[in-house]
């Protein structure tokens, strides 16, 4: 008898987590056209997924018609799988054709088909368009001759999306407008007049219109900008940007509300449809920079996954603002961008409560440009904390002169946490990085984090120039740092005082910071090697 003299046993044990996720997708928000004639039993949502009607046409020309939005409100994206049109409980076909007399489609309320594989995203609505009608232009052979019940249905069934799955191209889309100041609303006679923007995916033009553009790519009327007397101040306008059953923001929507100085807010931002933008660049710069009171949500489908430029999107946003709200929503994702230079220069910079969350969706892995990123940020705020999360990878990251300069300055608190992910081995230019950061500070932390470096860094100039200058106990530890590369230095710590205390790891950085960086008070009294 034998036995096994070897055994090997092999296990895997994983646990895996299943987020939560909803199925929902819904009628809303019915509107009966003007002109229908006036039903027997009105258009009504019977259910979520369900709607019904009763209508008598009597005469050549008598219409019903009205919109209803398909709304997916749960976390799936969905597609069409099914769509049926039917006449007496059959499908609409040669074999059961639509008497002579009759017109009746369901379709978008821009005109164009439902059709099979279309997607329907996650927070997306799509405005359906429901007509029937007693056809005009008949011949009398045509006419019913007597009275006839007609029963017509339509079916569209979603399903979860896959790789088969469609989004719909749109015509609604919104001119670019670049540096032109005087195209459409950005003319000078009305710039700075417009006091709120309110957004919407169906042409309704407001009461008293004063101006109107043509706001679209095409110029087919299916894109509208209108000017309406605001309700509370003579001298101002309200501008309302409307499309024909959608509205889509241009793939350059560089400067779309650029200068737009004294606006209050923008209203509906989750109408408008971004999922094909690749430049953000200037989109809200100096938008409400000379309200009092101004407010910016985008709302949770903003989707940025396309965007690659984002420079200046914020500069100067809420600028002059007491009030201010900035809100980037839970689908602002960055993983694409590259350039994020000046991104949210200066923004909130008159508010002492205002706050940045970048969110869980701010990807910094592939950005090359942070350059005044934060300039001047909430530099009135009086407690600044800036917490860039777990997200905010900087690798790719080979400018950032002036990207914290002036934040927080006038501050009581301020805390600068750079977080994990802060890699700076390809920066070259930190030039004026955290030039007066907290300068009026009585209590300033700056944490570098694990992963500063800056052995590839030649340009120094004004790195922490006025940095917690009137601070006089604040610490700086540039134990991590190497100064091999930097051959651009002036004034560099040109604001430490006497009483401040700068950490270096040895002796040759010791020697170095005192002599190079230009400022008296610092000697080995202060410059301490650590520990």
């Amino acid at each position: 008898m034998g036995y096994a003299a070897l055994t090997t046993e092999l296990n895997i044990n994983g646990i895996t987590n299943v987020s939560h996720a909803s199925w929902d997708i819904h009628f809303e928000n019915l509107a009966v056209k003007t002109g229908s004639v006036t039903p027997d039993s009105a258009a009504t949502i019977d259910t979520d997924t369900s709607i019904s009607y009763e209508v008598t046409l009597n005469q050549p020309g008598d219409f019903y018609e009205f919109t209803v939005d398909a709304k997916n409100d749960g976390s799936i994206d969905a597609m069409i799988e099914s769509v049926t049109s039917k006449y007496n409980g059959v499908a609409i076909s040669t074999s059961n054709p639509l008497p002579n007399y009759i017109e009746y489609s369901v379709s978008y309320s821009d005109g164009e088909a439902i059709e099979v594989n279309q997607l329907l995203k996650s927070g997306q609505k799509e405005k359906y368009k429901v007509r029937v009608a007693f056809k005009k232009d008949i011949n009398a052979e045509d006419l019913p001759s007597s009275n006839v019940t007609l029963v017509l249905g339509f079916t569209v069934t979603y399903v979860q999306a896959d790789d088969t799955a469609e989004p719909r191209e749109y015509s609604q889309i919104i001119m670019y407008f670049g540096t032109n100041s005087s195209a459409a609303f950005h003319d000078s006679n009305y710039r700075d007049k417009i006091k709120t923007i309110t957004l919407g995916d169906e042409i309704n033009p407001p009461a008293n219109v004063v101006k109107s553009w043509d706001v679209g790519a095409v110029h087919d009327g299916k894109v509208m900008a209108y000017l309406s007397p605001n309700a509370t101040d003579s001298t101002k306008y309200d501008l309302f940007i409307q499309g024909d059953g959608h509205l889509s923001a241009n793939q350059y929507s560089n400067d779309l509300f650029a200068n737009l100085n004294y606006v209050d807010a923008i209203y509906n931002m989750n109408v408008l449809d971004t999922s094909n933008v690749t430049s953000m660049a200037y989109m809200f710069d100096s938008c409400g920079s000379s309200s009092t009171v101004f407010t910016l949500d985008l709302g949770d489908h903003f989707d940025t996954s396309k965007v690659t430029n984002m420079s200046s999107m914020f500069r100067y946003v809420g600028l002059s603002s007491t009030i201010f709200t900035l809100n980037l929503g839970n689908d602002f994702d960055t993983s694409n961008v590259t350039n994020m230079g000046a991104m949210f220069s200066s923004v909130g910079r008159a508010n002492p409560n205002f706050s940045l969350n970048l969110g869980n969706k701010f990807n910094t892995s592939k950005v090359t440009n942070m350059a005044s990123m934060f300039l001047n940020l909430g530099s009135k705020i009086t407690n600044f904390n800036l917490d860039l999360g777990d997200k905010f990878d900087t690798s790719n990251v080979t400018d950032m002169h002036c990207m914290f300069e002036g934040a927080g300055y006038n501050s009581t608190t301020v805390t600068l946490d750079l977080g994990d992910h802060f890699d700076t081995s390809k920066v070259t230019t930190m030039n004026s990085m955290f030039r007066r950061v907290g300068e009026w500070s009585t209590s300033l932390n700056i944490d570098f984090g694990e992963q500063f470096h800056t052995n590839q860094v030649t340009d120094m100039f004004y790195m922490f120039d006025g940095t917690g200058t009137y601070n006089s106990t604040y610490e700086l530890d540039l134990s991590t740092f190497d100064f091999s590369s930097v051959s651009s230095y002036s004034s560099i710590l040109s604001g430490i005082k006497t009483t401040n205390k700068v950490y270096v790891a040895n002796a040759t950085q010791q020697n170095w910071i005192i002599t190079n960086a230009g400022n008296s008070n610092l000697s080995t009294a202060n410059v301490l090697i650590k520990n």
